[in-house]
């Protein structure tokens, strides 16, 4: 969002950040990963972690949240302080994520051939489901 930054989510389910200062630092684990201590082992020297893959993601429009797609879950992230802040379900794998422009709706897809609309503030749930 800020044009210095780029996310990645990888198929162990870790979430990245790097950005244009050549520094990547680990935001964090998908699936239920809200303290990454507990859920990093060490093995060869280095932290390792697996969980489901991440599928999909994509920043808040003016930075601060990260949505992003773990297996059949949808997570919101929010990035400074490397916590999920809540998180949803689909009968299918997440296909695709997006925030709305005012960034208080996302919506998510899914393999199960559902479209998700999630009303983020106060977090309800699914506000309707769509199927494409």
């Amino acid at each position: 969002p800020d044009g210095a930054s780029i996310a990645a989510g990888c198929a162990d389910g870790s979430i990245w950040q790097f950005n244009t200062a050549g520094t990547c630092e680990l935001i964090g684990l998908g699936g239920g990963g809200e303290d990454l201590s507990a859920k990093l082992r060490v093995q060869g020297g280095g932290p390792y972690y697996y969980g489901p893959p991440v599928t999909a993601l994509a920043y808040m429009p003016r930075g601060g949240g990260l949505i992003v797609g773990v297996g059949t879950e949808v997570e919101v992230w929010d990035v400074a302080a490397k916590l999920r802040r809540m998180s949803g379900w689909h009968g299918g794998s997440i296909t695709a994520v997006a925030w709305s422009d005012n960034a208080e709706w996302i919506a998510s897809g899914s393999a199960d051939g559902k479209i998700k609309l999630w009303k983020l503030s106060p977090w309800t749930g699914p506000a309707g489901a769509f199927t494409h």
